[in-house]
């Protein structure tokens, strides 16, 4: 049985990490990929952030 990981962040990570938090979310993943995980990364970030980082993806939600 392959174990799936979620694992949650504060900030979108490029494709080369640059910065400490973004090499230690990265190692993170790695090691569970390592051990045999399926690992999904989801980036949970503010919206004063979302204006900033070109990276964040913007969210809306449909009018209901």
């Amino acid at each position: 049985m392959t174990v799936r990981v979620l694992q949650g962040c504060p900030f979108s990570i490029p494709d080369e990490p640059s910065s400490g938090g973004q090499i230690r979310i990265t190692a993170i993943q790695e090691a569970y990929q390592a051990a045999g995980c399926l690992v999904d990364r989801c980036c949970i970030v503010t919206r004063a952030r979302d204006v900033r980082n070109p990276l964040d993806l913007v969210m809306t939600w449909p009018d209901r």
